[in-house]
């Protein structure tokens, strides 16, 4: 696969009782500030059940998409299910860069979703394409996939 077919900065939404999480509005800005520094788009995946609704706050908060995934077996989290659903929107979309947050979610969803594709993980404090190490191509085989945390 090219790595120019990757296109688009992902920010994992994470929820909780059917509510967005802070952190998922937090990943959004600084998602948001990368895609532009990249000229790319930030689409949020949003996992849940009866969770559509949500999906307005997202797009308030900077997504210019939002994907969402929308079943019974999501309205908790448990690794499996989620990892096959991020998967899938990864494996379709193919986006550049995918941003976690840096909870007990992420820390457990961010490297089951990434070892498959022989990526890695790391913390994401801060990134630009104007200095400091570049998070370009981050998804591609073998690249990192990088696990972020508002700074």
């Amino acid at each position: 696969m090219a790595l120019e077919e990757y296109k688009g900065v992902y920010v994992f939404a994470q929820q909780v009782d059917n509510k967005v999480d802070s952190i998922a509005l937090e990943l959004l800005g600084k998602g948001k500030a990368l895609a532009q520094d990249l000229g790319e788009e930030v689409v949020a995946m949003l996992l849940g059940s009866d969770i559509r609704d949500q999906a307005h706050l997202l797009a308030e908060y900077g997504a210019d998409k939002v994907v969402v995934v929308d079943h019974p077996y999501l309205k908790d989290y448990m690794t499996e299910p989620y990892t096959q659903a991020i998967s899938a929107i990864i494996h379709e979309c193919k986006p550049d860069i995918v941003l976690f947050g840096a909870t007990a979610i992420g820390r457990d969803l961010a490297p089951c979703v990434a070892a498959p594709r022989r990526s890695s993980t790391g913390p994401c404090r801060s990134r630009s394409s104007r200095g400091g190490p570049s998070p370009r191509r981050s998804n591609a085989p073998g690249r990192p996939l990088r696990q972020g945390c508002a700074a």
